[in-house]
């Protein structure tokens, strides 16, 4: 697997196994000046040092010096959800369903979602999440919510009842 980098700040997904930060950036490590992990269960970014562990389809902020290729090896199989949290600081994670648009992606955690933003990496810019808006698989994505909740990845096409589409337009 592999990522394009660009000069700066990238905020990313970490599509891999679980490996040390050594091995894991070892194809860009002379062009890293800072590495740091979004612990979605505190919402504080974490400082990664060689021997972190490297925590699958996890949010990383990098900030590079050169525009480089980032290949980290294989895919591990991606979570069916993730639990968000109620707090100040929100929840940086990574949507792993498929690409369909927002208000069936989230489902379920419709009635507690206060803003929904999608991190674009080309731009460095947060773009509001509207019921319309197509989500990107492995995207990085910013969620406040109004009480915690397991956001499950609805299938492509599920045609269960209390999949709804939403308007977010609120935010």
């Amino acid at each position: 697997m592999s990522i394009s980098l660009k000069v700066g700040a990238n905020i990313v997904v970490y599509t891999g196994n679980a490996q040390l930060a050594s091995a894991a950036f070892a194809s860009i490590a002379s062009y890293i000046e800072i590495i740091y992990h979004c612990n979605n269960t505190t919402g504080e970014f974490e400082l990664i040092t060689s021997n972190t562990l490297m925590m699958p389809y996890g949010v990383y902020y990098l900030e590079i010096t050169q525009a480089c290729i980032w290949s980290y090896g294989i895919d591990t199989t991606p979570p069916n959800s993730v639990q968000l949290y109620t707090r100040f600081t929100g929840n940086y994670v990574s949507y792993c369903g498929p690409e369909q648009l927002a208000g069936n992606a989230f489902g379920l955690i419709i009635p507690y979602i206060e803003k929904v933003y999608y991190w674009n990496n080309i731009t460095s810019q947060y773009k509001l999440v509207t019921s319309s808006t197509l989500m990107i698989p492995y995207g990085v994505y910013y969620l406040e919510v109004t009480q915690d909740c397991l956001w499950i990845f609805a299938e492509l096409g599920q045609s269960i009842s209390q999949f709804v589409i939403a308007d977010f337009s609120k935010v």
